[in-house]
């Protein structure tokens, strides 16, 4: 189910209960895009119907990136319908492990509120029928099995997962300046715990990790930003099995655009190549901060890929997504894991409440704003309606109450006074 949402003129909530990558009081999300996966027992696994794709950042047929939709009891994913060939050994491309597939149950609780209804983004280990993947201890490529939709190959490298093009979000680049832009990828992640359940036969190696890779994607007109296909090689994350977290990326971007300026029509009538100084000189940077269920886990610093940066035209935006994946068991990462609740946005200043006339400061200027416009619906550029309830109330004289003096300094005395007489009248006029 896809969801394009304009921006909204409130502040918002956070998409958890957990605010811990942004401030609410001065700034507020506005959420530019989301995936929620449909309805449970309709459809099928393909992404088709998802606004999901792949990028072979660990897998090239990424036949391990599916849609969750059946998983209850008697379901075709139910827990146990399929084998994830798993390469917990000491060779990246030996299967080592059977594990058989566990899901999480509808209605498990989510960090921040509500319950999972059963439908979600399935990153697995190769996932084949029962009794047909590759042998254990064989090199896989190399030996086959068949996969969980009826096909044959060999058991992949891992899987990866990002918006497609037409639902990332952008960030304009004016030429000549550098740019600021602040976003959040948020989603929920839920890793069912596999110890002690490998089917038999494993040669049990080493114990099962629950790592996995958490992007963003960048990319500039379709060239990746960083490595890994885009999504990036850096970092892991790890939560506890068996439960849903909440994840927020923060992206804080620098970029500064310099010319000379060009246009594909420039680049394929001239002949120009790669090595030819016609390039513009833009770079940029993006502070990248990671959250589990509200607090910061990691911070790190990813200098966009320059040659991306500049063999591209100019005012060519930057494009970005949620994203992350699972590699080989030896690397680190979980079997399976499920992903849901897929939100990218823009974290823009928040209005300050009782600032009417939008010039940064609450004084006496927006009590008349207020004043002149009370009991009705706002009107004009200057807009007393805090609440956004299309009517300036009492409600909204008591928000503005509470910010007087809001980036104006220490209100003088006359202007409390009247701002009190004020009040006393809009109480009589209720």
């Amino acid at each position: 189910m896809k969801h394009l949402l304009g921006v909204l003129t409130l502040t918002l909530v956070s998409t958890s209960a957990f605010a811990g990558f942004y401030n609410p009081v001065t700034e507020q999300v506005v959420p530019t895009v989301t995936e929620t996966f449909g309805v449970q027992h309709s459809g099928s696994a393909s992404l088709d119907s998802t606004i999901i794709d792949t990028r072979g950042a660990y897998a090239f047929s990424s036949i391990g990136t599916l849609r969750y939709f059946d998983g209850g009891a008697g379901g075709t994913q139910s827990p146990g319908s399929f084998t994830l060939a798993a390469k917990n050994g000491t060779s990246f491309d030996i299967v080592s492990d059977y594990i058989p597939n566990k899901g999480p149950a509808v209605g498990t609780a989510l960090q921040g509120g509500g319950t999972f209804d059963g439908t979600a983004l399935w990153l697995t280990d190769t996932m084949f029928k029962p009794k047909h993947a590759p042998a254990i201890g064989t090199y896989s490529p190399g030996s086959t099995g068949t996969y969980w939709d009826g096909t044959v190959g060999p058991a992949d490298t891992g899987a990866d997962w990002c918006l497609n093009s037409s639902s990332m979000v952008s960030m304009a680049l004016p030429r000549d300046t550098t740019t600021k832009g602040s976003y959040v990828s948020s989603f929920d992640v839920y890793v069912p715990s596999h110890n002690g359940d490998a089917l038999a036969g494993s040669q049990n190696v080493r114990a099962t990790s629950y790592n996995f890779w958490v992007g963003p994607y960048l990319e500039r007109d379709e060239f990746s930003l960083q490595s890994a296909g885009g999504i990036g090689g850096d970092p892991t994350l790890s939560v506890s099995t068996d439960a849903w977290h909440k994840v927020d990326v923060r992206m804080d971007f620098t970029v500064t655009t310099q010319g000379p300026y060009y246009t594909y029509a420039d680049y394929y009538a001239s002949g120009h190549g790669p090595t030819d100084n016609i390039w513009n000189h833009d770079s940029g940077s993006v502070l990248l901060s990671y959250y589990v269920d509200g607090a910061l886990i990691r911070q790190r610093t990813q200098v966009l890929d320059q040659t991306s940066m500049r063999q591209r035209p100019a005012d060519t935006p930057i494009s970005f997504s949620a994203g992350g994946g699972i590699i080989r068991g030896c690397q680190g990462s979980a079997p399976e894991l499920y992903i849901d609740n897929i939100m990218v946005g823009q974290i823009q200043a928040a209005p300050i409440l009782g600032d009417a006339d939008h010039n940064g400061k609450v004084d006496f200027n927006d009590y008349l704003v207020l004043e002149s416009s009370f009991g009705g619906p706002p009107s004009g550029v200057s807009n007393a309606d805090f609440d956004n309830s299309g009517k300036v109330d009492f409600i909204d004289y008591l928000a503005l109450e509470s910010n007087f003096g809001y980036g104006a300094g220490v209100p003088e005395p006359m202007t409390l006074t009247l701002l009190g007489l004020g009040g006393l009248a809009i109480i009589r006029r209720r």
